[in-house]
């Protein structure tokens, strides 16, 4: 178990930090559900499922409960796919900095989740509800898109100044290169003994 739980950790740092994430597709539904039951060991506890629904808001409390009660197999579904992206989102936010990245994060996995369930509920609907359930859908869909393009933006922009970071660093780098090269010699040769700090 201990394994798993290591090799999930060193999956999600490194998708997370790589963008591998982004580039994998998803796998088909059943596959997914598959992938989480074994990861945590078979179905929900009671205490598991109380612990998740004691997370979401009040309103995706209650969707979730009305399609527990239509549809248990799809609402065990909804609960393991995104109690699994909490875990690995909880995981991502203790390595987060900022604390608006965090937020942002819990923001958009509900509305992963808001959406999967306006999914399910324009599915079930009657023809004269569905325009409705599908603006809000497709209003969720362009709030998430949003979202994940400013998350994309911000990480472009890390990734240029640490990038203009490398450059400059570089630059000093060439422009000492000498000095570099002879204080690694002392290093090497011993002589640099006489000219610590200590």
């Amino acid at each position: 178990m201990k394994q798993k739980i290591y090799l999930f950790i060193v999956v999600t740092l490194f998708a997370g930090s790589s963008g591998i994430a982004q580039v994998l597709p998803d796998p088909p539904e059943a596959e997914r559900i598959a992938g989480y039951e074994a990861f945590f060991g078979g179905p929900l506890s009671e205490e598991e499922e109380k612990e998740f629904l004691d997370r979401v808001s009040p309103q995706l409390k209650n969707d979730l409960l009305r399609i527990k009660k239509e549809d248990e197999k799809k609402y065990n579904s909804l609960i393991r796919r995104h109690r699994y992206e909490s875990i690995t989102l909880n995981l991502r936010s203790r390595f987060e900095t900022q604390e608006s990245a965090t937020n942002n994060s819990k923001k958009m996995s509900e509305l992963e989740l808001y959406s999967d369930i306006l999914g399910y509920k324009y599915q079930k609907a009657s023809a004269g509800d569905k325009p409705k359930i599908k603006t809000d859908l497709m209003n969720t869909l362009t709030q998430l898109f949003e979202m994940r393009e400013a998350e994309k933006e911000s990480e472009v922009k890390a990734l240029e100044k640490k990038l203009t970071d490398l450059r400059e660093k570089l630059k000093l780098r060439q422009e000492n290169k000498n000095e570099i090269v002879e204080r690694r010699f002392q290093e090497l040769v011993g002589q640099n003994k006489y000219l610590r700090w200590d």
